[in-house]
C-alpha cells in the first residue's frame, strides 16, 4: 500500500503505509527520527494480579514484597502467533519484587507491560522444549524470593537496571522519563516551527535601514532563516544582517579615495611613480585614522615630489 501516513508523535517526516508497517515488524522506533512508540504485542489474553504479602520477604530485602501471579488459558493462536489457528496451552507464572521504591516502579510498568501485550508470547519453551506454549517475551522476572540470581531470585544487585533497560527497548519508560521525553519532543517541535518560520521570513524583502530597528528575536530568526549565528550583542547581529544583505550599514560612511594624481608636466621622471603610489597609500591609511600630524607631513612630500 502507497498510501502517506504520518505517525502521530513524529513531525516533519511521513511513510508509506506497507513501509512503516514493515519497520515496525523489526522495531518500535520510528526510522527517521528514532521516538519510541509503544505498540501491542504478541502476549494471548490473560489476567495480572498483584498483591502484597507482608509476611514474604525477598533475600535482602526488609520490605514486604509484591507478588505478582500471571494466569493463561489454552486457546488459539492469532495473526500475531507463530501459527495461526493452531492451538497454544496457557499457563500460570508468579514473580516477586520487594516493595521499595524501585519495586513499586517496576511494577508500574510490568502493567503497562501487560496492558500492551508485551510480557509474554507464543512460542517454544526454554526449558521443557514444548511448542506452541506460553512463554516469557524478554523481560525477565524473579520466580523466586531467595537463591540469588543463578536461580531467577534475590539477591541481585543488578536486577532493576537489567530489567529497566529490557522495558525500555519494549517502549517501556518510568514517569519520570516519558514526562521529560515529552518536554523534549515539545522543544523539538518548537525549534522546527521556529526554523520554518525563519526561512519563510528570510524569503521576504529587507531593507538595510529597518534592521536597527528591529526587536531582538525577530532580527534573530531573519539571521536563523540565512543561516548565520545568533550569538553576540544586538550590535554584531544587526552588522551581520546587514552584511549578509550585501548592502553597506546604515548612516556609515564611504572612506574617502584619494584623488588621481596627475604629474603637472608630461613628463615624470622615472623613479618618481612607485613613490608616488607608496605616499598616496600611507596618505590614505592616516586619512581614515585621523592622524593630522602624518597627513601633513605626507602631503609635504607628496607636493616636493610633485614639483620635481
Amino acid at each position: 500500500d502507497e498510501t502517506p501516513v504520518r505517525l502521530s508523535r513524529c513531525v516533519g517526516h511521513g511513510f508509506h503505509l506497507r513501509c512503516v508497517e514493515r519497520a515496525f515488524e523489526f522495531s518500535q522506533k520510528c526510522p527517521k527520527c528514532s521516538y519510541c512508540y509503544l505498540l501491542r504485542g504478541p502476549q494471548p489474553s490473560g489476567t495480572m494480579r498483584v498483591n502484597r504479602d507482608i509476611y514474604t520477604k525477598c533475600s535482602g530485602y526488609s520490605c514486604p514484597t509484591l507478588t505478582i501471579t500471571y494466569n493463561f488459558r489454552n486457546g488459539k493462536q492469532c495473526y500475531m502467533h507463530p501459527h495461526p489457528g493452531k492451538s497454544y496451552t496457557g499457563t500460570t507464572r508468579y514473580a516477586y519484587l520487594p516493595e521499595n521504591d524501585e519495586g513499586r516502579r517496576v511494577c508500574k510498568l510490568l502493567m503497562r507491560g501487560f496492558e500492551h501485550g508485551l510480557l509474554f508470547a507464543v512460542g517454544t519453551s526454554v526449558t521443557t522444549g514444548q511448542q506452541n506454549t506460553t512463554v516469557w517475551n524478554g523481560i525477565h522476572h524473579k520466580t523466586s524470593t531467595s537463591g540469588g540470581s543463578s536461580n531467577w531470585g534475590y539477591p541481585d544487585k543488578g536486577y532493576f537496571a537489567r530489567v529497566t533497560n529490557e522495558l525500555a527497548s519494549k517502549g517501556l519508560f518510568c514517569e519520570e522519563f516519558m514526562e521529560g521525553e515529552k518536554k523534549e519532543h515539545e522543544k523539538w517541535k518548537l525549534k522546527r516551527q521556529k526554523s520554518n518560520e525563519a526561512k519563510e521570513l528570510a524569503k521576504e524583502d529587507l531593507d538595510p535601514e529597518d534592521v536597527p530597528s528591529l526587536k531582538l528575536e525577530p532580527l534573530k530568526m531573519h539571521l536563523r532563516g540565512r543561516g548565520l549565528k545568533t550569538t553576540g550583542s544586538k550590535k554584531v547581529l544587526i552588522d551581520r544582517l546587514i552584511k549578509a544583505l550585501g548592502k553597506p550599514t546604515p548612516g556609515t560612511k564611504s572612506e574617502p579615495k584619494s584623488a588621481p594624481v596627475t604629474p603637472k608636466s608630461g613628463k615624470a621622471e622615472a623613479g618618481s611613480a612607485p613613490d608616488l603610489t607608496a605616499i598616496n597609500a600611507q596618505l590614505a591609511a592616516a586619512m581614515k585614522k585621523g592622524d593630522r600630524g602624518k597627513i601633513k607631513e605626507l602631503m609635504a612630500k607628496r607636493k616636493a615630489l610633485l614639483a620635481t
